[in-house]
């Protein structure tokens, strides 16, 4: 066998290692589409419509009133007319309507969404009202901005479909863990003595380490692969560019490797990989937001 083969023959051991483990693969595959489409559930309801207030910040022009019309003749959306900005702002904070949309009078001020604290109200609202926005708009220029309120608290409109979100950051959050999950294996070679075994053949340590290393870089690609093409195929996810993907893919999945591998050299059994490698990776997913959009959090947690 030459040494190549012997490499990938080594790697080829972590993805065997990984289809036996019933376990293992309940986590790898079920779980994350269970998260998926449980925290995209949690911006709103996909099939159901997002109740939105609408009130004009004065006396309203044709161009206010054409946008409240398109909102209201726009899928998705109940839109509920309140008299004034203290009666929207009231309404929203009481949850009688999930987000507010508050109209200038003209053209020259932006639009201003408001929500409660949580995001999740605007979360659901903001893709709708800036698909509304960009179609008003005239295609050779820029789509109507929108600022968002959140009590006080202004931050720039952005596009955040609730499986659009949730995807890629689970993809994120489930190669890391996994990554580190499987450096329970790279212990378990070296308790029972397989690294020794190996050394007896004409492999350097270099090469051992190489098939080790490419072993869990397959693993990691392997749980990108399964969230990517799942999340396409359940949840209709656009990822992009396939390219572009491939790049940000495999560039995280290398991270998740260089972590497995560091995990796998400081601890000393394969059950602290297992205990900490998850626990690790989820306070991790938190803290960078994986689990929940960075801007709904207070600003000590997005700085930590």
């Amino acid at each position: 066998m030459s040494r190549a083969r012997a490499v990938l023959a080594i790697a080829a051991l972590a993805l065997r290692r990984l289809a036996r483990d019933r376990l293992g693969l309940l986590f790898t595959v079920a779980l994350p589409f269970t998260v998926i489409l449980l925290v995209g559930l949690a911006f709103g309801d996909e099939g159901g419509e997002v109740r939105l207030g609408v009130a004009f910040d004065g006396a309203p022009s044709a161009e206010a009133e054409r946008l409240a019309a398109a909102l209201e003749a726009r899928d998705g959306l109940l839109v509920v007319r309140l008299p004034d900005a203290a009666t929207l702002r009231a309404d929203v904070r009481e949850g009688d309507v999930d987000a507010g949309l508050l109209i200038p009078p003209g053209t020259g001020t932006r639009p201003v969404l408001v929500g409660p604290a949580d995001g999740g109200g605007m979360a659901a609202a903001r893709p709708l009202v800036g698909a509304v926005l960009a179609r008003l708009a005239d295609p050779a220029a820029e789509p109507a901005p929108v600022r968002v309120e959140r009590f006080g608290e202004d931050a720039p409109l952005g596009d955040l479909p609730r499986f659009g979100y949730t995807a890629p950051a689970n993809l994120v959050l489930f190669t890391f863990i996994t990554s580190l999950g499987a450096a329970s294996g790279l212990i378990e070679s070296r308790v029972i003595g397989t690294r020794r075994r190996l050394r007896a053949a004409p492999l350097s340590a270099g090469h051992v380490l190489a098939g080790e290393a490419f072993g869990r870089l397959l693993v990691a690609v392997a749980q990108a692969l399964v969230v990517v093409l799942g999340a396409a195929l359940i949840f209709g996810v656009a990822w992009g560019d396939p390219a572009g993907v491939t790049a940000v893919v495999g560039a995280f999945a290398l991270v998740a490797t260089a972590a497995g591998l560091l995990l796998g050299t400081v601890l000393r059994t394969p059950q602290q990989a297992s205990a900490i490698g998850p626990m690790a990776g989820i306070a991790l997913g938190m803290l960078g937001g994986c689990m929940w959009p960075l801007e709904i959090v207070p600003p000590a947690m997005r700085a930590a």
